[in-house]
């Protein structure tokens, strides 16, 4: 993600986050955040305003406000596309088997591929939503979702498939 976009996100919900915050949320030296943020300052994205006790004040000016907003949309829109997108992967891989096999059990979790598949399939007759903790006849097709549970079954399943493997 992009880095002035976390940092425009952060002083938003905290205005006196430090740079050693900052820098472990983002991942990268208190050298980089302080370069970050002096270039944001030169942007017009954000003022400082200097505390006691050597602190500092972050303020987001309204182009630094715009900014958030425009980087939030291009955000939102990119990841969207991405997870409609896998939606359709995910239903066409899954159609595709369930015309080849009288029935297909899905392994469910509780994330957010597994959400997608249910969405995506929930009118589709021979496929079938369990959980690991369910049992079903060893021979039939077996669909994973996450490489976890791939390797947990490949011993289990005679025909087990990586969902993930296909997209």
């Amino acid at each position: 993600m992009d880095k002035k976009y976390i940092v425009l996100n952060e002083i938003g919900k905290n205005p006196e986050i430090t740079q050693r915050e900052l820098s472990k949320i983002i991942r990268c030296s208190v050298g980089s955040i302080n370069t970050l943020l002096n270039k944001m300052v030169k942007e017009g994205l954000i003022k400082l305003k200097r505390m006691p006790m050597n602190r500092m004040l972050y303020m987001l000016t309204p182009i630094g406000i715009a900014e958030k907003l425009q980087k939030t949309s291009s955000y939102i829109k990119s990841n969207y596309k991405y997870i409609v997108e896998t939606q359709a992967k995910i239903r066409f891989e899954l159609e595709n088997l369930a015309k080849e096999n009288e029935e297909v059990y899905l392994i469910i979790e509780e994330d957010e591929i597994s959400e997608l598949a249910k969405i995506s399939l929930k009118d589709i007759a021979n496929i079938k939503f369990i959980t690991d903790k369910d049992i079903c006849d060893k021979s039939k097709t077996v669909v994973t979702l996450s490489i976890k549970n791939y390797n947990r079954f490949k011993e289990e399943y005679t025909r087990l498939i990586n969902l993930l493997e296909l997209l």
